[in-house]
């Protein structure tokens, strides 16, 4: 069918009140000017002519290289991505789970039960080893969701900035490292270990 895109305004507004495209003349959905057929077409001429979208450029947070940013958030450069990355465990979905009322992972329901209430949708328990079968009191700490996100950054960053040899020790170093953060955030920090011995004393006082 021809394109009526140029006809006048009152016969783009007839189609556009009889949810016609003002394109190609098919039926559109609600809401739109264009038909999808129509949207995907301009979507795909859009991205021929002036290539896949960004938000800019930036620095990489390690080395500073400038960078074109592809995510909003975005840190790092490729190569210091990988780095980060390569030689540290992948953790997800390797949390042992926990049964009894209702089914949660094992790490969030021994802070529970040491804190004696439900944690937030907003509280996180971290592993300072990250290993998530260490499931020791001294090992969890209950942190803020947006600081958990941030510390994990910083362990990344940390990583890649190691040397080759210094990698090799890296399960040891990633906990001086946490502990270090720790002490110079201002987030709000539980460690189950300090709040276990001071419930244990509360209780042998009374």
């Amino acid at each position: 069918m021809k394109s009526i895109s140029g006809e006048n305004n009152g016969q783009v507004l007839e189609l556009v009140a009889e949810l016609i495209c003002i394109d190609c003349g098919e039926p559109r959905d609600r809401g739109r000017r264009i038909c999808k057929k129509c949207k995907a077409k301009k979507t795909r001429e859009r991205y021929n002519e002036v290539g896949r979208h960004n938000f800019g450029k930036g620095f990489c947070k390690i080395c500073n290289k400038e960078i074109i940013l592809w995510r909003r958030d975005q840190l790092f450069c490729n190569e210091c991505k990988n780095k980060s990355t390569s030689g540290q465990d992948n953790v997800s979905n390797t949390y042992e789970r926990g049964h009894g009322e209702g089914y949660s992972f094992l790490h969030r329901r021994i802070a529970e039960e040491i804190l004696g209430r439900s944690l937030d949708k907003n509280e996180c328990v971290h592993h300072i080893d990250e290993d998530t079968n260490n499931n020791v009191l001294e090992n969890l700490i209950v942190i803020e969701r947006s600081f958990h996100v941030k510390l994990h950054i910083y362990l990344r960053r940390a990583y890649a900035e190691l040397s080759e040899i210094d990698r090799e020790n890296w399960k040891e170093l990633k906990i001086s490292i946490t502990n270090i953060w720790i002490e110079s955030t201002d987030c709000t920090i539980i460690r189950l270990n300090s709040y276990s011995q001071v419930a244990e004393w509360s209780t042998h006082s009374t």
